[in-house]
């Protein structure tokens, strides 16, 4: 009598099979129904996520570009007359200002010589050299009896865009100037992280000379 093989190979595969249908159809049969507050909930999440990620590469809302500080800066090593007329020491120099940034620092400096007459020293800013403007109204003194040197220090407040900045002098007989710099830097923000300044512009005084120098 010849013996019956079975299948056994198929009849796992067969179980296996019928097995993991009835998972599928278990699972599913259990499984919660997707809401609209699920779906609202979960399109939320993403994004926050998203937002998160575009955040990560700001500050304050910011792009870090608006806190990097820009620079500008003109030299001249050439003697050039300082008579008593508003002569123009460096010609214009631009700086592009941020959308973020408040503020420009000016820092101006030349070497006078050449005669005892008194001479002021200042910066014009989207203007002209001219007798008017908050960098005249702030003038440094100074008298070339010896060669002397000035410098400007001041913040003043911008609007973003491009500003243009000049280093004026005045002066008297004889009285010439050779080493000059300009360098403008833009601030982003104030002493307390705001838009203002802690002190306003005042128009100087004299430091020491009892006739300065007056435009003509």
């Amino acid at each position: 009598m010849r013996a019956t093989r079975v299948p056994w190979l198929s009849l796992a595969i067969a179980l296996v099979i019928a097995f993991a249908g009835t998972i599928m159809v278990v699972s599913r049969a259990n499984a919660a129904p997707v809401t609209a507050g699920d779906v609202a909930l979960h399109q939320a999440a993403k994004k926050k996520i998203v937002n998160l990620a575009k955040n990560s590469k700001k500050l304050a809302g910011k792009p870090p570009s608006a806190y990097l500080d820009r620079v500008a800066f003109r030299s001249a090593t050439n003697s050039i007359a300082v008579p008593a007329a508003v002569t123009t020491l460096l010609p214009g120099t631009n700086i592009t200002v941020p959308g973020a940034v408040k503020f420009v620092r000016v820092t101006g400096n030349a070497t006078f010589y050449g005669g005892g007459s008194n001479y002021i020293l200042w910066f014009a800013m989207d203007q002209l050299c001219q007798a008017s403007g908050v960098g005249y109204q702030n003038v440094q003194y100074g008298n070339a009896s010896l060669q002397e040197n000035s410098t400007i220090d001041f913040v003043v407040p911008v609007g973003p865009g491009v500003h243009t900045f000049r280093l004026c002098a005045l002066g008297g007989a004889s009285i010439n100037a050779i080493t000059r710099t300009l360098t403008l830097e833009t601030v982003a923000k104030g002493p307390t992280g705001g838009n203002n300044l802690a002190s306003s512009f005042p128009k100087a005084a004299p430091n020491r000379d009892s006739n300065p120098v007056t435009p003509r």
